[in-house]
């Protein structure tokens, strides 16, 4: 864009000066207005599942088990990713020395569940508001999509792990689909 050099003469304003040759503006170097949405590209949420418990879930084992605490989604494109939200809202460990475990489960079509990694862990006693747990997942598919909360007592301790609990405490399993 060429430059055009103004002089004063002795005029109080300058002119008026048009945008219409601003045909090649740097989007990052735009800090307010509208953009037409063509030029965005990825991390968009294309559809939000959630589903709210509050359920007595416990168990003894140190085998991972199933919650009972699914949520399902299908993936507009193969490209996609879920990303898996988890607000646990009250778990807690009761005596002995352990932690709980809590995994992410997947199942694409109906087909059994297999492990797709770990949320994390509840320590040493109880938690409220253990919440704002991630984890984005890559299922490569547009078929039915059902995640689902598995938990279990780990470090070889006694006593019970509990999940959830009827306290009027919901926990939430959110599921978000990013679009590539």
């Amino acid at each position: 864009m060429a430059l055009t050099t103004v002089r004063s003469t002795g005029i109080g304003s300058l002119p008026a000066i048009s945008g219409a040759n601003l045909t090649s503006l740097n989007a990052s170097n735009i800090s307010s207005g509208t953009l037409n949405s063509a030029r965005f590209s990825g991390g968009k949420i294309g559809q939000v599942v959630s589903t709210a418990r509050s359920v007595d879930t416990s168990t003894s084992s140190d085998s991972l088990v199933a919650t009972g605490h699914i949520a399902t989604l299908t993936p507009s494109a193969t490209s996609s990713k879920i990303l898996i939200i988890l607000g646990l809202a009250h778990a807690y460990v009761n005596s002995g020395n352990k932690d709980m475990r809590i995994n992410f489960y997947s199942s694409i079509n109906g087909a059994s569940y297999s492990d797709i990694g770990e949320m994390g862990r509840v320590r040493d006693t109880v938690r409220t508001g253990f919440g704002g747990n991630h984890y984005l997942y890559s299922p490569n598919t547009t078929s039915s999509v059902a995640i689902q909360t598995y938990f279990s007592r780990v470090n070889s301790g006694t006593g019970t792990v509990y999940y959830s609990d009827s306290t009027n405490q919901y926990t939430n399993l959110t599921l978000m689909e990013v679009l590539a």
